[in-house]
């Protein structure tokens, strides 16, 4: 008799698919992706046959529709190439959220690439501002910049100074400088400009908000037009395979940790199969980067101390039933989504920071952090409109702390609530 099946070997190999359905037939050259946890399930419908007889015995049941799930781990890495801002030296994890709802672009450093949208923090009273941008980004690694109008007034009379959140990009703030519409503003040393168009007085306080990537992937959540991605997963010798597949994932970061995202996909029914694993599968063979020098910033904010940070797609997974597909499934849609994270800063004054005060008023305030720091093993997260939705006092080894929970909403266009840079 053979040994038992072993729970320390398998493998994964993950393909996006061209139509949605049919095998991509992933290689274990091409496609394997490093994971823990591995695990595959069935959901079958059960159909009783509920019938009235002379007995109290019930009929065999048959089974209908069945959906399988796969669910595995994986380190937030990058792979070396995707600082090209190539989209097909893209990562594997941004292979990977590919099926959760999100569209891949190239960044090749070009402005309208490498920059987000200019955002107008929520309380400016002054005039709508429309910016063009310009450039090429000369970065390494992200970095948000916030202008704050210092001396109000019109166009040439009004002042605004420019700060940054990344000590790495200098981290300083600038001298005050004067606005005039149709001039560019430099943003610091990363070569990008941003060219404002006004008319009235500017007001003091006022602030506007941009995020500048360096040269890598972009990935940005869509509505339609979403991909799929076929998955075969070994377990020992047996093997599962999954099509249609589209899901969901989830970031846990914990200082000085590898930061790791858990990934559930809903895919069709294959019905499993003893099949010996390919020999030499290759992987991205980056170590990842530790959770360090993350750039974790809430409002601009880069004074703070945090734990931990965590994010969620939130996608809703439903099923398409059908009676014209096999089994009456034709597979799954993301119907909706929720994305949604949390920190755990450390307690600051409320007059340093208003974390009450913005959690009563449902400020929005823009989120940005970061794992790793070396180009081509970088991701990082920007959320331009970011909403406290719950906020508790906790004790972190006698230094007071907040366990803050907060939702990531619609920038200025939509499908534009996270965005992800591999860089």
């Amino acid at each position: 008799m053979p040994g038992g099946l072993l729970t320390k070997r398998g493998l994964v190999l993950f393909k996006i698919e061209t139509q949605t359905g049919v095998d991509p037939v992933p290689t274990a050259a091409q496609d394997a992706i490093l994971v823990g946890n591995p695990n595959w399930t069935a959901d079958p419908q059960i159909i009783e046959r509920d019938f009235v007889t002379t007995d109290l015995s019930n009929f065999e049941h048959r089974v209908g529709r069945v959906v399988s799930g796969f669910s595995f781990e994986v380190e937030l890495r990058g792979n070396g190439k995707q600082h090209s801002g190539l989209v097909a030296d893209a990562s594997a994890f941004a292979k990977l959220i590919r099926a959760c709802g999100y569209a891949l672009g190239a960044n090749n450093g070009a402005a309208a690439q490498a920059t987000s949208d200019v955002i107008p923090v929520r309380g400016n009273t002054g005039p709508a501002i429309t910016w063009t941008k310009s450039g090429n980004t000369t970065i390494t690694s992200p970095v948000l910049y916030t202008l704050e109008v210092v001396t109000g007034g019109a166009s040439g009379t009004a002042q605004v100074i420019c700060r940054n959140n990344n000590p790495e990009a200098g981290g300083a703030t600038s001298a005050a400088r004067a606005i005039t519409t149709g001039q560019a503003q430099q943003l610091g040393d990363s070569g990008i400009s941003i060219t404002p168009t006004f008319s009235g007085n500017l007001v003091v306080g006022d602030k506007f908000q941009v995020q500048v990537f360096p040269r890598g992937v972009i990935a940005k959540p869509v509505s339609e037009g979403h991909s799929t991605g076929t998955i075969y997963m070994w377990k020992d010798g047996n093997l599962h395979k999954g099509h249609a597949g589209m899901g969901s994932f989830t970031i846990e970061a914990q200082a000085g940790d590898i930061a790791k995202a858990t990934f559930n996909f809903t895919t069709t029914y294959v019905k499993p199969i003893a099949q010996a694993m390919p020999a030499n599968p290759v992987y991205e063979d980056l170590i990842a980067p530790q959770v360090e020098l993350s750039l974790l910033t809430w409002g601009g904010n880069r004074d703070m101390i945090a734990e931990s940070w965590s994010f969620d797609a939130g996608n809703d997974i439903q099923a398409r039933m059908d009676v014209n597909a096999a089994q009456g499934y034709l597979g799954s849609r993301i119907a909706g989504r929720e994305p949604k994270g949390g920190f755990t800063p450390e307690v600051q004054l409320e007059s340093d920071e208003p974390f009450w005060a913005d959690f009563a008023e449902a400020k929005s305030k823009t989120f940005t952090v970061r794992v790793g720091t070396e180009a081509g093993n970088q991701i990082a997260i920007f959320g331009p409109r970011a909403q406290t939705s719950e906020q508790s006092y906790t004790d972190r080894n006698g230094i007071l702390a907040y366990d803050k929970s907060i939702l990531f909403k619609r920038g200025l266009t939509g499908d534009d609530e996270t965005i992800f840079c591999f860089c």
